[in-house]
């Protein structure tokens, strides 16, 4: 008996008999059936053989900007945690306080939530959104703003600046300064027009944070403008951004002389002012061109009030 036999026999008795087999094959094809649309050839356009009618009969929910296969999974993995929480109970106590964070949540009242959240932002230093801030906005320091976001709540608006290992040099580690975060997703920011129904959705969501979070009097007459104009800088970033934008290694005054207008040994002494770092002109940075120089540019023709509302 040679092996590939022995193989397949050792198959036929796992699976019980060979009529088995053949129906489970069959079954495993008639899901793949399902799933996959054989009008479609693979090779012109592999993502609607995959997907078949999900695309066109998928429902997606008013309330989600985006809607995928991962969206529709984790709203089905959601449904099942909150049955799980709200109609059982257990002794376990890594259930009870799951169960308890998560009443606790529920049981909290919309004013509640605009507290914390209204903490939180101030203590960034404020949504500049309202209108009692745009006074303020010509003396506005978007570096330094990055710098104290970053280091407060690790998120990274404009400019990522992270510490990893220095990809030439595994034995220490140096400072990347690289494109910022984006809150929609690149492909729909560099392609608005293809998008036009998430874009909107997006900036229902900015304005109704805004009134949510203040009182009318507070906000700005030129609200969905302003929203508007925040929406049309994130494209330009995202465009920016998508570009080549290759790391150069550079020393932080080599940083300084190139970028004039940013004292760049500020904005780090921000970020490392409580780790013990010390920082000296020839510290190396790994930094992202042309896309530094390109932002920099970019901000010299946007109006201030733009650039301290999306931060």
């Amino acid at each position: 008996m040679n092996s590939t036999f022995y193989c397949l026999y050792l198959l036929l008795i796992s699976v019980g008999n060979l009529g088995n087999l053949v129906n489970s094959i069959d079954k495993q094809e008639l899901e793949f059936e399902k799933i996959l649309n054989s009008s479609i050839n693979p090779c012109t356009n592999f993502y609607k053989f995959s997907c078949k009618d999900w695309i066109s009969t998928a429902e997606k929910p008013s309330y989600e900007i985006l809607w995928n296969h991962w969206h529709a999974s984790a709203n089905i993995i959601n449904a099942k945690l909150r049955r799980i929480l709200e109609r059982n109970s257990s002794e376990m106590q890594s259930f009870k306080k799951a169960q308890s964070m998560y009443f606790a949540c529920l049981n909290a009242t919309r004013e509640d939530r605009t507290d914390e959240l209204a903490l939180l932002i101030n203590g960034m230093g404020g949504w500049f959104l309202p209108k009692i801030h745009c006074k303020v906005a010509s003396q506005y320091r978007w570096p330094m703003k990055v710098a104290q976001i970053t280091k407060f709540a690790n998120i990274h608006p404009l400019l990522k600046m992270h510490v990893e290992v220095d990809f030439e040099n595994g034995s220490r580690h140096i400072l990347y300064v690289d494109s910022g975060d984006l809150v929609m997703p690149a492909y729909i920011l560099e392609h608005p027009e293809s998008h036009i129904q998430e874009l909107l959705q997006y900036k229902e969501w900015i304005i109704g944070t805004a009134k949510l979070m203040y009182s009318t009097e507070k906000i700005s007459l030129n609200l969905n403008e302003d929203v508007d104009d925040i929406i049309t800088f994130e494209i330009q970033l995202a465009k920016l951004a998508s570009a080549d934008n290759k790391r150069k290694l550079v020393t932080i005054a080599e940083l300084i002389e190139k970028t004039n207008s940013i004292d760049w040994f500020h904005v780090f002494k921000t970020l490392f002012d409580d780790a013990g770092v010390e920082l000296a002109g020839n510290n190396p940075i790994a930094v992202s061109w042309p896309f530094i120089e390109k932002l920099t540019e970019l901000l010299k023709i946007t109006k201030p009030t733009i650039i301290c509302k999306l931060n």
